[in-house]
């Protein structure tokens, strides 16, 4: 009776305390009831975000990526043709010039003397030659007339022509001092970029300096060089017979810098790399490209019309081949694929898929055959996107599709 007393004691005393207890006991009455009817029950699929892209018809160009390197389209090393100073510079480093230009004056006084001197030579020589020729016109007619011997007809044609020969050797040296004098302006053979000036004002230079005055570089055009596997070259000679090809140049951060077109391929491949060399010209305007310079080069040899791209991303491989997930009616389906061949971040598709197919291309990891899928919608292959989302046939549609920054991931 002690313990029956002490227990109405504490129910009189806590009623609320006694009150909680039981529920409790309750409760977990009811939670084991329910774990050992349903524990043996599979549970849903989840439902897994995706990031879909749709199969389409394209034109899309067949291109080779390769490494080139920029060169002038021509450069010239100038130096001296006359031993002398230079008294006059008309330019600075790095100017553009243009073909014709004066670029250094050199020191002439010497050769203006020599060309004056050799002017009042031609002039006597003229004047012997104009007195040997009268002379040798006279006699030819006292000889008609009988008053002249043959012997003074011979003597007179040799004074003339002699008289002829030193005026024309008069000429020539002449003509040589005029050239040399203009020498002492040199002058750009061509239109371009001047590099840095080696010789300055007041120093004497000669015919046999290696070192050039300045180097120029023409710099509109250009050229690119690259070199092709030989594994490509039908390819490349190919195209090149259905006309001319395009050559496309981009910097490191895949920005396009210049158009052009392929101009020839050398006529033999190298034996130690097995590579074929192409040039390229570039119009340059912008001079975006600079001799020296290491450029990423699109080569287009054609284009395929109308054939069915996806996303290279979303190809995969297993032991039967490859393969890639469609989504339809909110579920993933695989699908196997024949590849044709890719580029850049398209490949090229035949058989297995339709145009027009969601194609998955972010979230395949977690998919399996049926998977449950909330799809976001991108068309990725084009210009233009939009956005489409897809709702699950089950309890789950408050998901979201995955922000971008987790599609990247």
């Amino acid at each position: 009776m002690g313990s029956f007393q002490k227990t109405k004691f504490i129910v009189s005393k806590h009623p609320r305390y006694v009150l909680i207890g039981i529920l409790a006991l309750v409760l977990l009455a009811v939670l084991g009831y329910y774990q050992e009817r349903h524990q043996n029950l599979p549970l849903p699929d989840p439902v897994v975000p995706v990031l879909v892209s749709k199969a389409i018809r394209q034109n899309l160009e067949r291109q080779l990526t390769l490494v080139g390197s920029v060169y002038p389209y021509e450069s010239v090393a100038v130096h001296t043709r006359l031993d002398s100073q230079i008294v006059k510079v008309h330019f600075q480093d790095g100017d553009k010039v243009e073909a014709g230009q004066i670029l250094f004056e050199l020191d002439n006084r010497v050769l203006k003397a020599q060309l004056q001197q050799q002017q009042a030579i031609l002039q006597r020589n003229q004047a012997e030659l104009d007195r040997a020729t009268r002379k040798f016109e006279r006699d030819k007619k006292l000889l008609n007339k009988g008053f002249s011997s043959a012997e003074q007809i011979e003597a007179s044609r040799q004074a003339y022509e002699s008289s002829l020969a030193t005026l024309q050797a008069a000429k020539a040296l002449m003509d040589s001092l005029s050239t040399q004098l203009d020498y002492a302006c040199i002058r750009a053979p061509i239109q371009g970029r001047a590099g840095t000036i080696n010789l300055t004002a007041g120093n004497v230079v000669k015919t046999t300096d290696n070192q050039p005055l300045v180097i120029i570089n023409q710099t509109k055009p250009l050229k690119i060089k690259v070199s092709i596997p030989q594994d490509y070259y039908e390819d490349v000679r190919l195209a090149q017979s259905l006309g001319p090809l395009k050559m496309v140049a981009f910097n490191a951060k895949k920005e396009e810098l210049a158009i052009g077109t392929l101009d020839y391929r050398e006529n033999s491949i190298d034996e130690q790399t097995r590579t074929l060399a192409v040039w390229g010209i570039f119009e340059n305007r912008e001079e975006r490209l600079w001799p020296g310079m290491f450029v990423d080069v699109t080569l287009v040899l054609g284009v395929d019309k109308n054939v069915l791209v996806i996303p290279l991303v979303a190809l995969q491989n297993d032991q039967e081949g490859q393969y890639v997930f469609i989504v339809k009616d909110n579920q993933a389906y695989k699908k196997s694929v024949k590849i044709l061949r890719t580029q850049n971040d398209k490949a090229v598709i035949e058989g297995g898929i339709t145009e027009g197919d969601l194609i998955v291309t972010d979230g395949i990891v977690r998919l399996r055959e049926k998977s449950q899928v909330l799809a976001h919608i991108e068309d990725s292959l084009q210009t233009s996107s939009e956005k489409v989302f897809a709702q699950p046939k089950t309890e789950s549609s408050h998901l979201t599709a995955p922000s971008s920054s987790q599609q990247a991931t």
